[in-house]
């Protein structure tokens, strides 16, 4: 005698969970890694406006001690112990 089983399709559902599960994985992996590239853009951006900030301040320093030159016939002494000769 042959017995035919024959199975209920609404209790097959462990083919769907895996390829939700793996749908939903690879789509968490891809906002990683774009939000990933977004922070290390926002840090290089960071970093330049800092660099030029830093730039913007020496420039505005070696001006603000030229004035002092001409203004004084010499210029003050930046470091302890040097002094600047008249001309």
């Amino acid at each position: 005698m042959i017995v035919i089983i024959i199975k209920d399709p609404s209790r097959q559902t462990g083919m769907t969970t895996l390829v939700i599960s793996t749908l939903l994985l690879f789509a968490v992996s891809l906002i990683t890694l774009f939000s990933t590239k977004s922070i290390i853009l926002e840090q290089k951006i960071s970093a330049n406006a800092y660099r030029s900030d830093q730039a913007f301040f020496e420039a505005d320093s070696a001006l603000n001690f030229l004035a002092s030159y001409f203004d004084n016939s010499y210029p003050k002494s930046i470091f302890p112990g040097m002094v600047w000769e008249k001309w």
